[in-house]
């Protein structure tokens, strides 16, 4: 889901993906862990995928 900042995608998409037993996940999230890690970007995507797997 995407969107401009306020207009409710998380509060829409969170429920959803509870409904349809899908993951949710956060690129916000994921981008801040991927530049707050020491890793190279690469290795640090393929961490935080097994991660959440």
């Amino acid at each position: 889901m995407c969107g401009l900042p306020g207009t409710g995608k998380t509060t829409a998409s969170r429920p959803l993906a509870g409904r349809l037993g899908a993951l949710y996940l956060r690129v916000d999230s994921i981008e801040q862990a991927i530049a707050s890690s020491a890793m190279a970007p690469v290795d640090a995507v393929e961490e935080i995928l097994r991660t959440i797997s």
